[in-house]
């Protein structure tokens, strides 16, 4: 039994249900609508928008399980994933938003769950949704998806470190060429946007928005964990005016303080020898 639930950072809870896998699909699918045929839930909505009313038609990893053929228990993940794409379908198109608004998703804007070309239809309809916001009440509604890992920074993150790039100290983003961001995938087209259609290329079916790297603050040092810690006047040293004066490498050039974090290391150092030596 799996719990399926989504809410948002406020908590309010925009789903809760139980699936298993061997839960009948059929079941499910009828349980998205009303006895009169219109949608009772947000993934009700979102298949109505797309045309399917089955889970079957709308992702192919979603199977009806037949005679002696074994259940897979992973469609309850792409059914999670679903209901989690249609319950940002519904709040970009229903919500009514009281001011200007930046939506963040957990996650990159892309998925392969979809069957055919219904996602990039669905994108279709999230544009459509964030227009009506603005004609409606004057609202700009943005959409962000934010992955802390991705196989395209795992794969440039060394030549990113030697060529300096997002090292500022100061909050930077960049945009990833699409055609750095293809050699990162095995499957070219999960790293193909609209641009690449209009070149000419395979028609878009699992992208929406482009690819940044972003850096959000700077790495601090040991200096100004000391200036945080240890304010000037009580580091202890014989000059009062010790302002803990850092070197390039970050290092602490005051005497006093630079004990204090060296003892600080060693202890962290036995600490961790000991819990290895306690584990055999």
């Amino acid at each position: 039994m799996q719990l399926v639930r989504v809410v948002d950072s406020s908590n309010n809870e925009y789903c809760l249900e139980v699936v298993s896998p061997t839960t009948n699909v059929t079941s499910l699918s009828r349980n998205q609508f009303a006895a009169d045929g219109s949608p009772a839930t947000a993934l009700g909505k979102m298949m109505h928008y797309l045309g399917v009313d089955n889970l079957t038609k709308l992702s192919s990893m979603v199977r009806i399980s037949e005679g002696d053929r074994p259940v897979s228990p992973t469609w309850v993940q792409v059914y999670r994933e679903l209901v989690e794409w249609a319950i940002l379908f519904t709040i970009l198109r229903e919500k009514d938003f009281g001011t200007d608004t930046l939506i963040v998703c957990d996650g990159l804007l892309r998925s392969k769950v979809f069957a055919g070309d219904l996602f990039a239809k669905y994108l279709i309809g999230l544009e459509e949704g964030i227009n009506a916001q603005f004609q409606r009440a004057k609202r700009r509604v943005f959409l962000a998806g934010v992955s802390k890992s991705s196989k395209v920074l795992d794969r440039y993150r060394l030549a990113m470190a030697l060529e300096d790039v997002l090292t500022t100290d100061y909050a930077a983003y960049v945009e990833v060429p699409r055609d750095l961001e293809e050699k990162a995938y095995v499957w070219s087209e999960y790293a193909r946007g609209d641009d690449r259609e209009l070149e000419g290329g395979e028609v878009n079916k699992f992208v929406g928005g482009k690819m940044f790297f972003v850096k959000v603050r700077r790495r601090k040092t040991r200096s100004d964990l000391a200036r945080r810690h240890f304010p000037p006047a009580t580091c202890g040293g014989s000059n009062d005016s010790c302002m803990h004066a850092s070197r390039r490498d970050g290092g602490i050039s005051c005497p006093i303080l630079s004990a204090v974090f060296a003892k600080g290391a060693r202890e962290r150092g036995a600490r961790r020898f000991r819990f290895r030596h306690s584990s055999g």
